[in-house]
């Protein structure tokens, strides 16, 4: 059974190789079992979030041209309807100050490993290409659908599931209107 495995098959062909092969994936595991995070590739947190329970949750809805809602379906031009959606969560989030506060934890971290903090500058947002954010993505949604955009708004709507499975908005928000 087990001749048939990789640290065997290593075992028989390189032991030179064997030995650090082997700290590497005896070293990766006891620091998982400490639940601390050694590689991008078991960064759990890159690839998913915990999610809350919650009664109600957020969508974002994009109108143009004073009431024509953008409903663009998943089909081929998904990446165009993420860049939509994507970046306007990722506003928010700024908005709310939960980028920022990401901001922070990453400084610290880069501290700890003896990094540079100011290269952060380069991963996140200034003030400026905050509040510019709007006009680029009416200018983004112009060139990407090919029609003139006279202006669009963004909503924030929570949703709520009815005991019967429908689903129902409880408020809205405007985030901004260009």
């Amino acid at each position: 059974m087990f001749k048939n495995t990789y640290l065997y098959l290593l075992w028989q062909k390189n032991r030179k190789l064997f030995y650090p092969v082997s700290i590497c994936i005896g070293l990766t595991l006891l620091i998982s079992m400490t639940k601390n995070e050694i590689t991008p590739f078991y960064v759990w947190s890159m690839y998913s979030a915990k999610t809350l329970e919650t009664d109600t949750f957020p969508i974002y809805a994009l109108e143009y041209n004073k009431g024509t809602e953008f409903n663009e379906p998943h089909t081929w031009k998904d990446h165009k309807r993420m860049m939509f959606f994507y970046t306007i969560d990722y506003y928010t989030g700024i908005k709310d100050n939960q980028v920022e506060a990401d901001a922070v934890k990453m400084s610290n971290g880069f501290k700890k490993i003896h990094l540079d903090p100011a290269s952060l500058n380069h991963i996140y947002n200034s003030p400026q290409q905050i509040r510019e954010y709007p006009f680029w993505l009416k200018q983004y949604m112009q060139s990407n659908m090919g029609i003139k955009m006279d202006s669009i708004s963004v909503y924030r709507k929570w949703l709520k599931y009815s005991d019967s499975g429908k689903v129902y908005p409880v408020k809205s928000e405007l985030l901004f209107k260009v």
